[in-house]
């Protein structure tokens, strides 16, 4: 809370201005939720987290794509920085790795306790970035919901790609729309139907 209040969110509002949307619908949870939003850029985590009621974003943990930061690197110098970003993220950031290609249930049971301590997860239902299009979900979503038993409430980005474009060395000025969801109920669907309820709300939004 203290690096985020000198830090990262002066700096990050030098840079982007948020409108937050679908506030109000926030004020429905009782408990634990899965954020389930679109993913267009590398600074889309503090997009969500700022348009996040304080009292809900200190008590909410994102999962990351563990292969972006332990796999897929090139060199020696892109091992050193995703790990220093890595650790960075992990620390002040309450972020966590969650594998895409195998490894699954020692991050199920990690989901699992953050769920019973009372935490939410806010995870990007498409581990890779598309700017285009709202590319289909992960399957994994589906059982996560189903086994975690807690409600979906989608979430949806738009115009950051703008201040990050793909290939770009630096960030620019631009606005931001972050809008929220109601809270969806889906734990007794299969993760299928799970899968595609969500990103149809997400994509309504």
């Amino acid at each position: 809370m203290f690096w985020d209040a000198v830090f990262t969110y002066p700096l990050f509002r030098s840079i982007v201005t948020i409108q937050a949307r679908g506030r109000e619908k926030l004020q429905e949870i009782k408990g634990p939720v899965f954020f389930v939003s679109n993913h267009l850029s590398y600074m889309d985590q503090p997009a969500v987290m700022f348009a996040l009621p304080r009292e809900i974003r200190y008590n909410t943990a994102t999962a990351a794509w563990e292969e972006f930061f332990f796999r897929n690197y090139h060199n020696a110098l892109q091992w050193i920085w995703k790990r220093l970003t890595y650790e960075y993220a992990t620390f002040f950031h309450n972020v966590f790795p969650l594998p895409q290609s195998s490894g699954f249930r020692k991050s199920f049971r990690f989901m699992g306790r953050l769920v019973d301590s009372g935490h939410n997860i806010l995870i990007f239902g498409r581990g890779t970035l598309h700017r285009r299009r709202l590319l289909p979900f992960q399957r994994g979503l589906g059982i996560m919901v189903k086994e975690l038993d807690i409600p979906v409430v989608p979430v949806k980005i738009e115009g950051i790609e703008k201040v990050l474009p793909r290939g770009a060395s630096r960030p620019k000025r631009g606005r931001v729309t972050v809008t929220f969801g109601s809270p969806l109920y889906l734990s007794r669907e299969e993760p299928d139907k799970i899968v595609e309820m969500a990103r149809g709300a997400v994509e309504r939004l």
